[in-house]
């Protein structure tokens, strides 16, 4: 397309990490895509949770009638839940349809516009009341 200004998720697994401080609770994910997505795919998101590899998920997609045009979806995490190495948390985007045979998903991706990652980390005086 003319003017692409977003980026293409290629792979079934797509992976990226996210600076935690230390004492936050929880991690909120919002982005848009583009749904291109055949019949019955399926869209998750994923952070770790253990050594290997182990991931806790979230749809994010299921056989939405949008046909085509741009979502905005989010999901949140407690990271309490999850798996903080070195003061990051290994997040990934999962689209199983993307992992079918080369020849078939060759042209297939699904466009991602914008990702904004939220950690809510409590203040020292907070009234949570």
């Amino acid at each position: 397309e003319e003017n692409i200004y977003y980026r293409e998720l290629t792979s079934g697994l797509v992976y990226f990490y996210v600076p935690i401080a230390r004492g936050s609770e929880t991690i909120k994910v919002e982005f848009r895509y583009k749904d291109k997505f055949p019949k019955d795919a399926r869209f998750n998101i994923g952070a770790r949770d253990q050594e290997d590899w182990h991931y806790i998920y979230k749809d994010v997609y299921a056989n939405s009638i949008s046909d085509g045009d741009w979502l905005i979806t989010s999901t949140e995490f407690n990271l309490n839940e999850t798996l903080i190495q070195n003061d990051k948390l290994s997040l990934l985007f999962r689209t199983p349809h993307l992992n079918k045979n080369a020849n078939e998903t060759n042209k297939m991706y699904v466009p991602i516009d914008w990702i904004k990652v939220t950690v809510y980390k409590p203040g020292i005086f907070e009234n949570k009341n």
